[in-house]
Formats: C-alpha cells, structure tokens, sequence
C-alpha cells in the first residue's frame, strides 16, 4: 500500500514538472543569464540584489548591470540571445508572450536566429525609442547625447518617444537625439537612418567580436549580402584600438579638470567631493560655483580648437550638471551676461544657451 501511494506520489511530480516545463517552453518567456565575463549584477525588481550563477532565471521587472571589462550573455528560450557590453544596464518587462529589453546605458547585441510567432514579440527599448525585433541581428547602445540602433540582418520598425516610425534594413543605422528648438526653446526629437559602412568601420569592436566568433550569427549576416564579413575581422583590431583611444583621452580630460578643480579648491577655498573624480564632466559638485567662475564674462581665443563645456548650476545645492558641449575649431568668442552663453566661432553665432539656474562654462582647448 505504502508502495502504492508512493508510486502515485512519484508520477504526480513527474507529471507536474514536465507540465511545467512545457508550459514554459510554450510561452517562450524564458530568460536565462548564459555566461558572463568580469563582475556583474543582477537586482530584483524589489531592489534586491541577486546571487549571480550561470543558467539563473531572469524574470520580470530584473534589472542586470556589468562592470567594466565585464560582459553578460542572456538567452530566450534558445533562439534569441543578447550579449551585453562592458557598462552596460538593462532591465526586463515579461508580461504574457511579450518581452522588453530596456537598455538604460550602455551597448548590447542582439541576434534572434527563427522568426517569431503572429502572437510572440521582443522589443529593445530605450528612453528616446523602441524597436520591434522579429528575426534579426543588430545594436543597441545609449549614451548622453541620445540613442542608435544597427542593423545587420533583417528590418525592423523603429518609433520614437512621440509616436513617429521609421524603417531600418539591414546596412544601415537609426540615431535618436533630443535637439533644442532655438526659435520656439524647447526639446524635440530627432530620429534619423543613416547608411553604415559595409566593411564594418562604424561597428564598435565589441559587436564585430560577437559576429566573427558565432558562426551563426555570421552566416546570417552573410545571407544578407549587405556587408563584406570578411573584412570584419580586421575592423575589430582597429575599432578597438580606436576606442581605446577614445578613453585615454576622456581620461585625460578627467585628469584636466580634476587638477583644475583642485586648482581652484586650494585658491578659492571650494569643497570638493570625490565624485568630481567618477564624474567630472556629466556632474561636478563644486561650492560657492557662481563666484569662482566671476572672471569667466568674456572669454576670446584665436586659432584654437576643442571643447566648450556649459553647465548649469542650481542656486540652492551648488550642483553642476552638464547641460551642453559645444566643439570649436578656429576664432573662439563666449560671453556670459546672466543665465546666458553666447558661443561664437569665427564671428558668427555657434550656439546661444540659457540655463534656468545659473549658467557657467569651462574651455578644455
């Protein structure tokens, strides 16, 4: 009897687990974190932060997050998948059969190898865009300026914050920037397609890296008969080395005004904070910031080139936010009268900003 009863006991959760795991499987709502390279995290969406291990779930409302020299691989049941890039965030929205990627910062890869279903949808968002993703291969990434997808198998539909859509093939790239309306003062959007180039010059480094060691993926690719594949592996080498580039100057940049700051920290008797360290130019948390930039009214240089950096500062905090960075090459001119900065280049109008608090610059030539 007792033998009886267990038997019964056993196929029940036989019974239950394969109809559990078919169910799943149906949904092809599965999300799994596959591998992953470096430090990375992995948040609830109560804010709790996870044990990472390979093959764990990913489920709804999941925010996942990479380190730098750290990389994610996320795969849906078995015929999507997503690579995430070093600095990368992302969170998942999973309601019914459909799933959202939403990239907060950073760059991922996308490759869904089958088509989906009428009834199945994946889409890769981002705060200025979304994209509904059938059975293609592309990039996603976002930064300070906007956001931009590529395309390298497939065609997708893109939309914008306001409703607008356009179409990407593959070969070619959709950029979504918020521009500032100088006639009217306010933000529009600007969502553009452009073509990318073929040889693979306009693809950052860690994309090609994914492409030229997935068979897969690279025979899709060639399908498409877009780009020239074989040029890829070389693209990677310099794409790589061009972005390495990239961060030693923006390290340098850092390291300019951190000695500045510690410059007018010792003149001026200013509290600095650590942040300005990790973020010297998207925030800097200086006191007592309006005085120290008194002698910034009228600022000239001639044949000269680099950047104009704007911020705007809040009156009761002291707190610095970058709110634009303006590139000069030639005769420089900015004047400060107020909450204004006027940027002129070569005697002619580059750039007029208004800040609501007080507006104060910095010149990195």
């Amino acid at each position: 009897m007792r033998l009886k009863s267990f038997l019964c006991m056993l196929f029940a959760i036989l019974l239950l687990c394969n109809f559990s795991f078919a169910a799943e499987k149906a949904e092809g709502k599965v999300i799994r974190l596959e591998s992953f390279t470096g430090k990375i995290s992995v948040v609830s969406g109560t804010g709790k932060e996870q044990s990472v291990n390979e093959k764990m779930r990913i489920f709804d409302g999941y925010t996942v997050i990479t380190s730098s020299n750290s990389s994610a691989y996320l795969s849906l049941d078995n015929t999507k998948s997503i690579k995430l890039d070093q600095n990368t965030k992302i969170s998942i929205l999973k309601k019914d059969k459909v799933n959202e990627i939403q990239v907060v910062s950073g760059s991922i890869f996308f490759s869904v190898t089958e088509k989906l279903k009428d009834d199945e949808t994946l889409n890769v968002m981002t705060s200025t865009m979304s994209m509904g993703i059938r059975g293609t291969t592309g990039m996603v990434s976002v930064n300070k300026e906007g956001s931009r997808g590529q395309l390298y198998s497939g065609r997708v539909i893109v939309k914008d914050s306001v409703g607008v859509e356009k179409e990407v093939i593959a070969g070619e790239e959709v950029k979504s920037t918020i521009v500032k309306n100088e006639v009217s003062n306010e933000d529009t959007q600007n969502l553009e397609v452009i073509k990318i180039n073929t040889a693979g010059e306009d693809i950052p480094s860690f994309t090609l890296n994914e492409i030229n060691n997935n068979e897969e993926v690279r025979a899709q690719i060639e399908e498409e008969q877009v780009f020239e594949v074989e040029k890829f592996v070389e693209a990677e080498i310099v794409n790589k080395e061009k972005e390495e580039e990239e961060i030693k100057e923006e390290q340098k940049l850092i390291e300019e005004i951190k000695v500045e700051a510690e410059t007018q920290k010792e003149e001026n008797e200013i509290e600095v904070t650590e942040e300005i360290i990790e973020t010297p130019v998207e925030e800097i948390i200086l006191k007592k910031m309006n005085k120290v930039y008194d002698n910034l009214s009228s600022t000239k240089l001639d044949n000269s080139q680099g950047k104009v950096y704007v911020f705007e500062v809040d009156p009761e905090t002291g707190i610095a936010r970058l709110k634009e960075s303006i590139d000069f090459s030639g005769n420089l001119e900015v004047n400060k009268q107020g909450d204004s900065i006027d940027v002129l280049e070569n005697g002619e109008s580059k750039k007029s900003i208004d800040a609501d608090g007080g507006a104060v610059y910095t010149i990195v030539d």
